[in-house]
């Protein structure tokens, strides 16, 4: 989803949306690592 937030923020003329879109990326990047995370087997509290 970030890779396709990025690409519209990239397409648009729009200087407001590509910044919105680019922060939409952002947020979906630290939610996949988030997610990456707790998968890998780490406890997340002890």
């Amino acid at each position: 989803m970030a890779r396709v937030a990025r690409r519209k923020a990239e397409l648009t003329d729009d200087p407001f949306l590509a910044r919105r879109l680019r922060e939409a990326a952002v947020r979906h990047e630290r939610m996949a690592r988030r997610m990456r995370r707790t998968e890998g087997g780490a406890p997340t509290s002890a």
